[in-house]
């Protein structure tokens, strides 16, 4: 049977002892901007450039995740150098080096670059998947955890002795020789993990 959600429906759950789960999964599938209508705004409200930044801030929680779990320095140059890597591209993105000096000192060093990455990606999130534009306080916002992204991220460098150079050469080598040789993206490339071979 088809549960219908509205105004008066809504008012039961609330007025019941328990919120059943069957009406919850119909809350939930009427309420949750699902992928079709995701799709349709994409393609007609939303910035290109905007799903570059969705794409880059993905990108740095899900490898500022597997930093945490680094079990050596040369796996930790790693994550390092896939982090720098998304960071850049969120970078380009952005217009963040035009306006550095105005956020250059607007940081906050005692966030993890986890909480950072985290916060960008709700940004993310509503600036694509609500259509809602990344202007305003909320770019000010998200200048100054870009800001703080970068003296974290530099923090850490040094507290492990190393250097952008070290990863950025590590970055390259593992991304522009073995994975995707020639520096050239193809889906198929980056579903091989042709530098992974032997490790998984």
């Amino acid at each position: 049977m088809t549960i219908e959600i509205n105004a008066q429906k809504i008012e039961d759950m609330l007025a019941a002892p328990q919120v059943e789960r069957e009406d919850y999964q119909a809350f939930v599938k009427n309420l949750f901007k699902a992928g079709p209508a995701i799709l349709a705004d994409l393609s007609l409200q939303v910035d290109p450039a905007a799903l570059g930044r969705l794409h880059a801030v993905i990108g740095m929680v899900g490898e500022c995740h597997e930093l945490q779990n680094a079990t050596s320095k040369e796996n930790w140059v790693e994550e390092m150098g896939d982090i720098a890597f998304y960071f850049e591209a969120l970078t380009q993105s952005t217009d963040w080096w035009v306006v550095l000096e105005r956020y250059k000192d607007q940081f906050n060093a005692n966030l993890t670059m986890l909480d950072i990455s985290c916060e960008l990606l709700d940004l993310c999130k509503k600036e694509t998947m609500y259509a809602k534009p990344l202007d305003g306080p909320k770019q000010d916002r998200f200048y100054v955890l870009m800001s703080s992204f970068i003296e974290v991220f530099e923090n850490t460098l040094n507290e492990w002795g190393s250097s952008m150079q070290e990863i950025a050469r590590h970055n390259v080598e593992k991304l522009g020789k073995k994975r995707y040789p020639g520096a050239v993206y193809s889906n198929e490339a980056a579903a091989a993990r042709l530098d992974k071979i032997g490790e998984e």
